[in-house]
C-alpha cells in the first residue's frame, strides 16, 4: 500500500480483509499490493469513501472496483479516506 496513511486488518476466521487508506494530497489512483496474502480472490470489492474536508461525501458506499492479480487500484479524490472490504482473503 502506498497511501499517505493506511492500515489493514485480517479476520482469519471469516477470511475478511479490511483496508483503510488516506489520500491527503491531490486526486490520484492508489494501488494496493496484496501479494503478501496467500489467498486473494479476484472479484468485485465494496468500499466506502469519506471526504476529509468535512463537506462532500460521508461514508458513501461504492462498488465496482475489482481485485485482479492480488492488486486493487483505487481512485481517490483530493483529501479522501476510503475503506475497502475484501472477502475470501487468507494469510
Amino acid at each position: 500500500m502506498h497511501g499517505d496513511g493506511d492500515g489493514s486488518g485480517l479476520e482469519t476466521a471469516r477470511c475478511l480483509l479490511i483496508v483503510v487508506a488516506l489520500n491527503a494530497g491531490s486526486a490520484q489512483d492508489l494501488t494496493l499490493d496484496l501479494t503478501r496474502f496467500g489467498q486473494v480472490p479476484d472479484g468485485v470489492t465494496t468500499r466506502w469513501s469519506t471526504a476529509t474536508s468535512g463537506s462532500g461525501n460521508r461514508c458513501t458506499r461504492r462498488q465496482g472496483l475489482r481485485v485482479s492479480g492480488k492488486q486493487l487500484r483505487v481512485p481517490f479524490t483530493q483529501a479522501e479516506v476510503q475503506t475497502m472490504r475484501m472477502d475470501g482473503v487468507a494469510a
